[in-house]
């Protein structure tokens, strides 16, 4: 008799519980908020080259972070409310000190781990969209004026703190606005078309 079995190889990841809180929840910010775009519902998270990226969008917004961390993810998507059960595990009771968070996905399951503590989830099963390409990397143009959405933009308050700078920069009266919130975060935010 013969058995065959098959096994998915185990990736793996570590990064600090508060670098993996900030990232999460600053990305879950622009993940769109109903179910009803499934792949636009999650964060897509990936480590690579020594960091751990965070990558979300609603449409009208996009952002991507990145912070430290060790090891290689392929990209996992996370749904809207996994990310919030992760953010809660990983600050714990307030942790005072950060802790190393270790991050296991195999055969459509991630597993976070952190001081004794630990959680499995469900990786959504799709392919988020390509969005590389959607970061100008052109000259900036002036222009004498642009809508866009003030409750779109208020988010970015909460990932670059109160009281700092958040850099805006243009590349056309249709094209999508460049938003600098501090290392290690790169945003896009879609002007608004006046009715």
């Amino acid at each position: 008799m013969t058995t065959a079995t098959t096994s998915a190889a185990v990736k793996s990841a570590t990064v600090s519980s508060d670098a993996l809180a900030e990232l999460l929840a600053g990305a879950a910010t622009h993940a769109h908020k109903s179910e009803d775009l499934p792949v636009l519902n999650c964060v897509a998270l990936k480590v690579s080259g020594g960091k751990v990226y965070a990558v979300a969008t609603d449409r009208y917004r996009l952002i991507k972070g990145e912070r430290a961390g060790e090891g290689e993810l392929d990209t996992v998507l996370i749904r809207l409310a996994d990310i919030k059960r992760i953010i809660t595990l990983v600050k714990g009771d307030k942790r005072r000190f950060a802790l190393p968070v270790t991050i296991n996905a195999s055969g459509g399951l991630v597993s976070v781990a952190v001081g004794g503590d630990s959680l499995t989830l469900n990786a959504w099963d799709g392919t988020f969209p390509p969005y590389e390409h959607l970061f100008p990397t052109g000259e900036t143009v002036p222009l004498p004026a642009i809508n866009f959405n003030p409750a779109l933009f208020a988010d970015y308050s909460k990932i670059a703190g109160k009281g700092a700078a958040v850099r805006v920069q243009f590349y056309g009266d249709a094209k999508p606005m460049g938003i600098e919130l501090g290392e290690g975060w790169r945003a896009l935010l879609m002007p608004m078309r006046k009715a």
